[in-house]
C-alpha cells in the first residue's frame, strides 16, 4: 500500500474516493446541515492524515495538519491576514461614501463553528491531499494554479455569482495555495479562510453571495454614487468587488515574498522523501 501512495494520482484518487465515500456516509446522518458539514470536515482531515501516514515515511507532521512549535504563528498569521485585507475594504468602503448599517441579529454558536468547519472543509478538498499531489507531479505554479480556478468555478455556482467574483474567488484560492506552499501546511490557509468568511458575515453581510445581512453590522452601498457601486460590491457581495481584487492580489504578493516554511514539517518532508526514493 506505502508503495502505491507514493504514487500522485493513486493519492488522488484515493482521496476523491474517501470523500465520495463521506458525502454518502452523510445521508444516513440523521443531524441538522451545522453538524454535517463538521462532520464531514472531521473526516475529511482523517482522510488526509490516513493517505499521508499510508506512504513510505509519511506522517501527521508531512499531512500539513500536524501541531508543530510554529503552528499557532502560522494560524495567527493567516487570521491576521484576513483581518487585515477585510479592514482595509472596510476603509476603502467608508472613503467612497459607503455605510454599515447596524444589525443585531442573533448569532448561534453551532452557526460559527459551522461557518468555520466548511471553510477548513474547503481547505481540505483544494489544498489538502489534492494541492500536494498535482505540486509533485506538475509543480507549484500548475497544482496553485488549477486547484485556484477549480475552486473559483466551484463558488460560481453560489448565488449573484458573476466573472469578476469568480475571478477574486480564484485569487483567494491562489493566495491560499501560496500559503500552504510558503508555509509547509494547512494551518495558515485554514485561518485565513475561516477568519475571513467569519469577519466578511460579522460585518459586511453577504458571504459569497450567500445571506443577506450580518451579524453586527452589513455594508450599506445606498450612498454611493450609482456607477461606482460595482467597483465595491454587488449581489456577492464584497467578494465580486475590484477593491477585493486589488487586496487579494497584493496579499499573494506579500504572502510568497514574506512567509517562510515550517521547520519541522520541511524535515519531516524530506525524511519521507528519502524513505520513497533510497536511490536518489
Amino acid at each position: 500500500m506505502s508503495q502505491q501512495l507514493s504514487i500522485w494520482w493513486i493519492r488522488i484518487l484515493a482521496y476523491l474516493a474517501w470523500t465520495s465515500g463521506g458525502l454518502l456516509g452523510l445521508q444516513l446522518i440523521p443531524a441538522s446541515s451545522e453538524i454535517r458539514i463538521i462532520f464531514l470536515t472531521l473526516y475529511l482531515a482523517g482522510g488526509i492524515i490516513a493517505i499521508e501516514v499510508g506512504r513510505r515515511g509519511g506522517t501527521v507532521f508531512t499531512s500539513g495538519l500536524g501541531i508543530t512549535p510554529r503552528m499557532p504563528l502560522h494560524t495567527a498569521i493567516g487570521a491576521g491576514f484576513a483581518m487585515v485585507m477585510q479592514g482595509s475594504i472596510a476603509g476603502v468602503a467608508v472613503l467612497m461614501e459607503a455605510g454599515f448599517t447596524l444589525d443585531h441579529e442573533q448569532v448561534f454558536a453551532l452557526t460559527v463553528v459551522a461557518i468555520t468547519a466548511q471553510s477548513v472543509l474547503e481547505e481540505f478538498l483544494f489544498r489538502g491531499t489534492i494541492l500536494d499531489a498535482l505540486r509533485e507531479r506538475f509543480g507549484t505554479l500548475v497544482s496553485v494554479g488549477l486547484t485556484s480556478v477549480l475552486f473559483g468555478l466551484a463558488h460560481g455556482l453560489n448565488p449573484g455569482a458573476s466573472p469578476i467574483a469568480v475571478v477574486n474567488v480564484t485569487l483567494a484560492g491562489g493566495l491560499m495555495g501560496i500559503m500552504v506552499v510558503r508555509s509547509g501546511s494547512l494551518w495558515m490557509a485554514m485561518a485565513f479562510h475561516a477568519a475571513w468568511n467569519l469577519s466578511t458575515k460579522t460585518f459586511f453581510g453577504s458571504v459569497s453571495g450567500a445571506g443577506e445581512h450580518g451579524w453586527i453590522s452589513t455594508l450599506d452601498a445606498a450612498s454611493m454614487p450609482p456607477e461606482i457601486v460595482w467597483f465595491l460590491t454587488g449581489p456577492f457581495g464584497i467578494e465580486q468587488g475590484v477593491v477585493t481584487t486589488i487586496v487579494l492580489i497584493a496579499g499573494i504578493v506579500v504572502v510568497n515574498g514574506w512567509v517562510r516554511t515550517d521547520r519541522a514539517v520541511a524535515a519531516a518532508r524530506i525524511r519521507r522523501y528519502r524513505l520513497e526514493h533510497p536511490t536518489v
